[in-house]
């Protein structure tokens, strides 16, 4: 989503439950590419811009073909997380078109190849 309001939400959190680990960086919530807590455990990706940097929301069908030049190293991260782990997606469509093309690599990547299989 372009609003904070999940990083409000993870800020209320922590206050409310006095989690003292949000103090020393293990709770807190990194938002990438924006503001990244490099050890945070908990992350959130903002693929698509943040209202606090408006000029790089991506909303145009030219921003989507712009995307990958631009954003390669996010949807790398994405494709690696869900290799190997479950991942929530909120805020856009599963007919995105970045979501699409991630998905179908992660799936070209996981799936083995014919000669692969072949030899064996």
């Amino acid at each position: 989503n372009y609003d904070q309001l999940i990083e409000k939400a993870c800020r209320n959190w922590n206050v409310i439950h006095n989690n003292n680990q949000a103090k020393n960086n293990k709770k807190r919530l990194s938002v990438i590419p924006y503001h990244p807590v490099r050890e945070s455990h908990d992350w959130l990706l903002k693929m698509h811009g943040c209202v606090s940097v408006p000029n790089e929301i991506i909303l145009t069908s030219r921003d989507y073909a712009d995307y990958y030049s631009k954003g390669a190293a996010l949807a790398g991260l994405v494709q690696a997380s869900l290799m190997t782990k479950h991942m929530l997606f909120v805020g856009f469509s599963l007919t995105d078109p970045n979501y699409l093309k991630t998905m179908d690599q992660v799936r070209s990547a996981l799936r083995p190849s014919s000669s692969t299989t072949a030899s064996k």
